[in-house]
């Protein structure tokens, strides 16, 4: 169906995530991860309590309130929280999150834009904020 070379293309992606660490206090946490091949981008850190689906919370228009759209968008299903854009250039982005629940775990997961596209981690990533 597709050329060896056009199918190999289905899995390029424009960033590649190569780790995540995360070190939290009780009520604050540094969350941060390595890519590769990546020049100037902006990412973002969604994070909450519930492992979610690689969705953004968003408004959802006309058809789409009674349709699919809202079950796929129900807060159990979209991170409950995101950082503002975090400019970057390099191999590796970091984000301080504050104001957290202590013991609490958290789930993260990073979204990074740049020139070549977007790309959401494949793997979420936790924490348990301390006591």
């Amino acid at each position: 169906y597709l050329a060896p070379e056009k199918e190999k293309q289905l899995f390029d992606l424009p960033v590649t995530f190569t780790g995540r660490s995360a070190s939290a206090g009780k009520t604050n946490a540094s969350v941060s991860c390595q890519l590769e091949a990546l020049r100037q981008a902006e990412a973002w850190l969604f994070y909450g309590e519930v492992d979610c689906l690689t969705f953004a919370r968003r408004d959802l228009h006309g058809t789409e309130r009674n349709g699919i759209s809202t079950e796929l968008t129900a807060s159990n299903r979209v991170w409950q929280f995101e950082t503002p854009a975090i400019s970057f250039s390099g191999k590796s982005v970091t984000a301080e999150l504050k104001e957290l629940k202590p013991e609490t775990t958290y789930f993260y997961r990073f979204l990074v834009k740049h020139d070549g596209g977007k790309s959401w981690d494949f793997e979420s990533g936790s924490f348990t904020t301390a006591k």
